[in-house]
């Protein structure tokens, strides 16, 4: 098995904004790179989703538990039963996950992260965080 970087959460006001952290990560994205002097976020984000699919099972579970516990919550936020519509995409095989905005989003999410992280020094270009 390869390996598998933590699912991260960021907590707004707005809800959870869910991305993927890790050395693969970096890897893929600077891959996105090609020898280019910038990263064209839509090669980078294309790869992402690449990533992200091999950890399907991983965000599955993450759909399911987040579920678990919004249906037992005293006062959940409105508009939490889509969850349930992402977590059945991305449970079927057949739905590709870049046809899940849910999905791409965290796409953006990863890439718009990491470019933080390189901006504010935390992680180097290609390099351990």
């Amino acid at each position: 098995m390869g390996e598998v970087s933590p699912v991260s959460q960021v907590h707004t006001e707005y809800g959870v904004s869910w991305f993927e952290e890790g050395e693969s990560v970096g890897a893929e994205i600077e891959a996105a790179r090609a020898g280019r002097k910038t990263i064209r976020g839509a090669d980078a984000v294309e790869r992402i989703m690449n990533l992200l699919e091999t950890r399907r099972s991983v965000w599955l579970e993450r759909l399911v538990v987040d579920l678990l516990w919004l249906r037992e919550a005293k006062d959940p936020p409105p508009g939490w039963h889509g969850l349930l519509r992402v977590a059945q995409a991305v449970a079927d095989p057949a739905v590709p996950l870049q046809e899940i905005p849910f999905m791409v989003s965290i796409a953006r999410k990863t890439l718009e992260v990491y470019r933080q992280k390189c901006k504010s020094g935390n992680r180097q270009r290609g390099g351990k965080p």
